[in-house]
């Protein structure tokens, strides 16, 4: 029973409920929005993931499906035996996400869309979309930083040696993922 209760809450964080926004809502912190950067698909991929889930002193697993073609990136979370959970997309400046499940206030789909978005966007590209004050750093080959005006690490990307998202730790919304690969 607690390991569903840890598994629906993964699900109620990152899938949300049927969703259609003109214009994505993502929070550097808790209260600065920002824009998602630009995303072309310069090569069409699908990629099955493991995901590691840590939220709120609980963690659990789940495959989901990475994609881009046409421009369009695609996160859908499956079962194990390959029914599907949620679908969130992004397309041009517009996100949408499916799903049966409802998202507490404080953390949406878009949110967490965003932060495997900034994870696979170039240093420039998120550098150009960053509010005032707030930066990204690239540290080493392995890890991007983005730090507020105050200069506090907000969120940590880590990559492997061939420039793959390892994991992304967001200190303001206190989550983690960490990647695996499983099939690209």
């Amino acid at each position: 029973m607690r390991r569903f209760v840890v598994f629906s809450l993964f699900l109620v964080l990152i899938a949300g409920c049927a969703t259609n926004n003109s214009s994505p809502k993502f929070y550097v912190d808790r209260v600065t929005q920002m824009q998602l950067p630009e995303y072309r698909c310069i090569k069409p991929f699908n990629k099955l993931q493991l995901l590691d889930f840590s939220y709120a002193d609980k963690s659990d697993h789940l495959i989901v499906q990475l994609s881009c073609s046409n421009d369009k990136l695609t996160l859908t979370g499956l079962l194990p035996i390959g029914a599907r959970l949620f679908t969130i997309s992004r397309s041009q400046n517009r996100i949408t996400a499916e799903s049966f499940i409802t998202l507490p206030k404080h953390l949406s789909a878009e949110q967490v869309l965003g932060d495997v978005l900034l994870s696979i966007a170039k240093t420039k590209e998120i550098s150009a979309v960053l509010p005032p004050g707030y930066s990204v750093k690239k540290v080493g080959e392995t890890q991007k930083i983005i730090v507020n005006p105050k200069g506090d690490v907000i969120k940590i990307i880590i990559y492997s040696a061939d420039a793959q998202p390892l994991s992304i730790e967001d200190r303001v919304f206190h989550y983690q993922l960490n990647i695996k690969n499983l099939r690209q």
